[in-house]
């Protein structure tokens, strides 16, 4: 299993809050420990990263369930979370426990797990290509009349 070396990190403004409820990352994280649907959960952890995942305390949980597709290993929720006892809290923060515990809660249906990750990503990007455009800002001149 991949080490997990979680910080507590400070609250971020720049991160918008969402309701654990409409949350993609928490209902794909939900339907990915409760799904059997292994060969369409491997496609979709292969191709995702950590990073796509904006709360960092999602990001281990997508990496444990990862670790154990990958493996071939279970990846339901008594495994994971017996991983992250088993590492101790020093390297999993209470907060990924409690964001665990969360996330199984929400009765996220199994079928919607590939909708759930295209969600994700497709927040992912967005968030990547607006934090690239401001970073290097078009010129007044190569702007749109509009702009």
């Amino acid at each position: 299993m991949t080490e997990h070396h979680t910080h507590e990190p400070d609250a971020d403004p720049e991160i918008d809050y969402v309701e654990m409820d409409l949350d993609p990352e928490a209902h794909l994280l939900c339907a990915a420990l409760w799904s059997r649907d292994e060969t369409t959960l491997r496609f979709l952890f292969t191709h995702m990263r950590e990073d796509n995942f904006e709360n960092p305390f999602h990001r281990p949980i997508f990496t444990a369930i990862g670790d154990a597709l990958a493996a071939s290993q279970p990846h339901d929720p008594t495994i994971i979370a017996a991983s992250y006892t088993q590492a101790g809290r020093d390297k999993v923060p209470t907060a990924v426990h409690n964001a665990l515990r969360t996330v199984l809660t929400l009765g996220s249906s199994t079928a919607s797990v590939g909708q759930c990750a295209a969600s994700v990503v497709a927040a992912s990007y967005r968030s990547i290509y607006f934090a690239a455009r401001a970073a290097f800002p078009c010129p007044r001149s190569c702007r749109p009349p509009s702009c």
